[in-house]
C-alpha cells in the first residue's frame, strides 16, 4: 500500500476505535442504569414487606437472610455507588463524544456542555422569584405560551426562560408567580 492509503486506513481506524468506545461506554450506562432500577425495586419491596424481620437478599447466585435494616442500608449504599458511577461515565461519555466528533471533522454539539441547577440554586430562584413577585415577560426572558402575562385572572402561567452556556441557549419551562 502507498502512503495515503496507509494514512487513510489509520484515519479510519482510529475513528472505528473511538466509536467503539462511545458505544461500550453507552452500554455500560444502560447496565448500571438496568442495576439501578432493580435496586431501586428491592428498596421498594423492602418498604411494603412488613411481617418479617429478616429478608433474603440475593449475592451473586446465592441468597442470604439479612436483617431488614441491614439489607436497606447495603442496597442504598449500592446505589450510591452506582449513581457516582453513571456520573462519572456520563461526564466521559460527554469527553468521548466530543472527541470522536472532532475526528470525523464535525462541529462540536452545542449546548451539550450544560449541566442542570441543583436543588439549592431552584430554591433559591423559585425564592427570589416568589419574594420580588415578577411576572417573566416576553421582552426580558423568553416567551409566554398560550396565556398574556398582564391579564390579571391568570393565576400561574408556563414561561419558557433561555439558559445561557457560552454557546447556545436552551429553553426550560418554569411556573412564573401569581399575577396580580
Amino acid at each position: 500500500m502507498d502512503a495515503e492509503s496507509q494514512r487513510v486506513v489509520k484515519y479510519l481506524s482510529e475513528v472505528e476505535e473511538a466509536a467503539e468506545d462511545v458505544l461500550t461506554t453507552k452500554q455500560q450506562m444502560v447496565d448500571l442504569d438496568m442495576k439501578r432500577n432493580k435496586n431501586r425495586e428491592a428498596l421498594n419491596a423492602l418498604k411494603d414487606e412488613t411481617c418479617s424481620e429478616k429478608v433474603k437478599v440475593c449475592f451473586g447466585n446465592m441468597f442470604i437472610k439479612f436483617p431488614k435494616s441491614k439489607a436497606r442500608e447495603v442496597i442504598q449504599k449500592d446505589q450510591e455507588v452506582l449513581d457516582k458511577e453513571l456520573n462519572k461515565l456520563h461526564t466521559t461519555l460527554k469527553a468521548k463524544v466530543n472527541e470522536l466528533n472532532e475526528m470525523q471533522g464535525k462541529p462540536e454539539l452545542r449546548g451539550y456542555k450544560l449541566s442542570p441547577l441543583s436543588t439549592d440554586e431552584m430554591k433559591a430562584i423559585n425564592s427570589l422569584l416568589k419574594s420580588l413577585d415578577v411576572i417573566l415577560t416576553a421582552g426580558m426572558f423568553g416567551r409566554m405560551d398560550n396565556t398574556s402575562a398582564f391579564h390579571p385572572e391568570v393565576s400561574r402561567s408556563r414561561v419558557s426562560c433561555f439558559v445561557w452556556d457560552g454557546q447556545t441557549s436552551m429553553l426550560v419551562p418554569l411556573t412564573c408567580p401569581k399575577v396580580r
